[in-house]
């Protein structure tokens, strides 16, 4: 399921100039519904190749790591973007999609899946770069 995810979103990346960095370390069995996983990756990626072909400068990777941390599945996406991120009052991200009946709803599915699994989704920026880290705890399998 991850591998047929990564290869269609690699085909869509690649169509506009983007790459993908992986390091994924994961065992062929985890205790994650595939379709929660789905969620969290499709959706995950589906915002770092928007906002990746958004920018204007000559690097437009995508740094994708996944592996189990002590009890966690741990995802970590980072991709370039530019500008400013959007925040509501609580400090939640706002999309900056121009239709927000059919989209914007990336992130919040992700941290619904995350909160199923007693985990926790963690937003960051560090050098021009958007961070998103996924951990599902898993407990031992």
């Amino acid at each position: 399921m991850i591998d047929a995810l990564l290869n269609t979103k690699y085909s869509i990346a690649k169509e506009n100039g983007i790459q993908f960095l992986l390091k994924i370390f994961i065992p062929e069995e985890l205790p994650v519904n595939q379709c929660d996983l789905g969620v969290v990756l499709g959706n995950a990626l589906d915002n770092a190749i928007e906002a990746t072909e958004k920018c204007t400068g000559n690097n437009k990777d995508i740094e994708i790591a996944m592996g189990i941390k002590k009890q966690s599945l741990v995802l970590v996406i980072k991709n370039p973007y530019e500008g400013s991120l959007k925040q509501d009052k609580s400090g939640k991200l706002i999309s900056t999609k121009n239709d927000f009946r059919r989209h914007g709803y990336g992130i919040s599915s992700i941290q619904k899946v995350a909160d199923k699994y007693g985990g926790d989704v963690i937003i960051e920026t560090e050098d021009g770069k958007f961070v998103l880290t996924v951990m599902m705890n898993i407990g031992d399998f």
